[in-house]
């Protein structure tokens, strides 16, 4: 999760979703800060019968350890 912030100056967080359609990803989406397991289960729940759903992303940190 990063936090960010929107235009609107509010802080926003970004959770590891990314939207797919059938079998290509169409992009990342920026999800609310409360309750996003359930808005992810709604989603796939309203938009699985068209083959678009959210799925989680798998984050790799970016940082070096400090033995390399």
């Amino acid at each position: 999760m990063v936090p960010e912030k929107s235009s609107s100056n509010r802080v926003l967080t970004l959770h590891g979703v990314r939207l797919q359609y059938r079998d290509r990803c169409v992009g990342r989406v920026r999800l609310p800060i409360n309750r996003h397991e359930d808005f992810i289960l709604e989603f796939n729940r309203t938009y699985g019968e068209i083959d678009m759903h959210l799925e989680p992303v798998q984050e790799v940190d970016k940082k070096k350890s400090p033995e390399s």
